[in-house]
């Protein structure tokens, strides 16, 4: 039987609001992970296309004409991560 304590509401309460931090925390953890995941893919991208422009800037630099190829591919959405979903446009309603 839990301990008698001087609160003003009843303990199913505090329980409840005690089991939503939990859930709460869990859910930053997850949302940190991802988070963290996507930066990762995020700074893969970015030093993939600097070396490219390091590499054509070399290249100009020494004198020799820029090869024109296709950039550093990059893809839109991230492993993992949902792509936005297209947003609907508002009608007029009369």
């Amino acid at each position: 039987m839990p301990a008698q304590t001087k609160n003003k509401l009843p303990a199913p309460l505090y329980a409840a609001a005690g089991a939503s931090d939990i859930v709460y925390q869990q859910l930053r953890k997850v949302e940190f992970d991802k988070l963290s995941e996507f930066a990762q893919i995020a700074q893969e991208r970015a030093m993939a296309v600097y070396r490219d422009l390091v590499a054509r800037g070399e290249r100009i630099v020494n004198g020799k004409p820029a090869v024109r190829t296709a950039p550093t591919p990059v893809d839109s959405t991230p492993a993992g991560v949902d792509a936005a979903r297209p947003v609907k446009k508002a009608t007029a309603t009369k």
